[in-house]
């Protein structure tokens, strides 16, 4: 439960993105958040691996919801906040869909993509730059990105794959 103590320090704790947005109403506290870090400690400097991340995008709204996009995501929020309450934690975004709409760039607060000596102050004004681009800039941005190292992405091939068909 989230309002419970987790047992020990030692192992590794694994929580689901719905987990993480269990918030309190009255305090807008993310009770999970608040119970990993109880957990980690404050100094905590170990792997936080955010697999499927995409399941964050939108953690930055557009106002501009005719075009499609969606109100703010409350698991990107919880994920940004759980990323700023562990602020020494080594994070890794793992996923299967490519950078193809900023939004979906707004939990990806550790890649150094805004903030102080980059280009853009705030994740706003990164979002409503590239916004204002098209996908060539974001391609851009990946190749920026995995020339530093900071972004790997792979192609499933089904080259050597033997299909058989079974009676």
């Amino acid at each position: 439960k989230s309002e419970d103590r987790l047992p020990s320090r030692a192992g590794i704790v694994v929580a689901t993105y719905s987990m993480l947005r269990d918030i309190d109403i009255r305090t807008k506290v993310y009770l999970r958040n608040m119970q990993i870090q109880e957990w980690a400690g404050h100094e905590f400097n170990g792997p936080m691996i955010f697999d499927e991340s995409q399941c964050m995008r939108n953690a930055a709204a557009s106002d501009d919801y005719a075009n499609g996009y969606s109100e703010v995501s409350q698991q990107g929020l919880a994920g940004i906040n759980l990323q700023d309450i562990l602020p020494n934690a080594r994070v890794v975004y793992t996923s299967a869909t490519g950078a193809t709409d900023v939004h979906n760039l707004g939990y990806a607060t550790r890649l150094g993509l805004w903030g102080p000596s980059t280009p853009f102050e705030k994740r706003a004004d990164f979002i409503k730059t590239f916004e204002a681009g098209d996908i060539g800039d974001l391609e851009q941005l990946t190749l920026s990105l995995k020339a530093s190292g900071l972004y790997v992405a792979r192609s499933i091939s089904y080259d050597g794959v033997e299909v058989v068909h079974l009676p």
